[in-house]
């Protein structure tokens, strides 16, 4: 979705003579129209009058795509080395597949718990928008409704669909969902793939740490028997 949208938001903000910026935890600077948040961690107090869109995915699906991600990744973070000198790429080459999940779910736990519990559903100037729904079979319409949203008009709600289309994530991700190397950036866009990569212990352990999350964004708990959750 990171690569996705800014590819998307850059061209769009050119069309518009607008000044673009990809942001990690700072606000935008004035004179910035059109800018992607990755990590959801805006001060929004800090912004000024906005709209936005705000994309969310099943927790568990991100957890299973980090992981695979995160093995063969060149983003600099990875591959910084710890107080023993080991990076935490060479750390979860180190361990199995099992160990590598729970070490992707305590990391997505660290990072992402408190700002999904406080995250806002309400605000009036965002416009909540599933993952399933912007990869579904009806995302012509929630194109549409995201720029109409956005507030454009005319052509430059056209753009912005059209743009959508051409870097279509769902075109972008027919990449085996075996490929974890060779740097393929996109796996697979198919919802639903935890169930069948996930332990129950794992999802345990998710439900355990996050059952309060997913029930806020609307994904439903799966009972799991014949397992303690334990780590």
């Amino acid at each position: 979705m990171t690569t996705y949208f800014k590819a998307v938001l850059k061209l769009l903000a050119f069309g518009l003579d607008a000044r673009f910026e990809e942001l990690s935890k700072l606000a935008p600077q004035p004179e910035t129209r059109v800018f992607l948040s990755a990590h959801s961690r805006t001060p929004w107090s800090e912004v000024g009058p906005y709209r936005g869109i705000h994309i969310m995915r099943d927790p568990r699906d991100i957890i299973v795509s980090s992981y695979h991600y995160h093995l063969w990744t060149n983003e600099l973070w990875a591959h910084i080395p710890d107080e023993n000198g080991q990076t935490y790429q060479e750390k979860l080459q180190a361990v199995d597949k099992t160990e590598g999940l729970f070490m992707t779910i305590r990391h997505f736990i660290f990072f992402n718990r408190e700002i999904l519990e406080t995250w806002d559903l309400d605000d009036p100037n965002i416009l909540e928008v599933s993952y399933d729904d912007l990869m579904g079979d009806q995302r012509d319409a929630v194109y549409s409704e995201m720029f109409n949203f956005l507030g454009l008009q005319g052509q430059e709600h056209e753009l912005g669909v059209r743009l959508m289309r051409l870097f279509e994530a769902g075109k972008r991700s027919k990449v085996s969902a075996t490929k974890t190397n060779e740097g393929a950036h996109i796996r697979s866009s198919r919802s639903g793939q935890w169930k069948d990569e996930l332990e129950p212990e794992h999802v345990a352990y998710i439900e355990q740490e996050l059952g309060h999350v997913l029930e806020k964004f609307g994904y439903a708990r799966t009972p799991v028997t014949g397992s303690s959750g334990a780590i």
